[in-house]
């Protein structure tokens, strides 16, 4: 992670960590995160994906990480 990133990354009050579903899974991303992150916490969302990303919307973080 270069400089740039490690600015960008904040504290993180809940993470949800799931190993079967997309980060931007209805159940995970939009009812649970968005629901905490609009009652004031600062929230983070990780999971598998195609590729290891980090990036935020709507205020919640997201990482997908790779499977081996």
């Amino acid at each position: 992670m270069d400089s740039d990133q490690t600015t960008k990354l904040r504290k993180v009050d809940i993470v949800h960590l799931t190993s079967a579903h997309s980060i931007l899974d209805t159940r995970i991303f939009v009812k649970e995160a968005r629901a905490q992150e609009k009652a004031g916490f600062i929230v983070a969302v990780v999971g598998p994906g195609d590729a290891t990303v980090e990036r935020q919307i709507d205020g919640i973080q997201l990482y997908s990480i790779t499977r081996p």
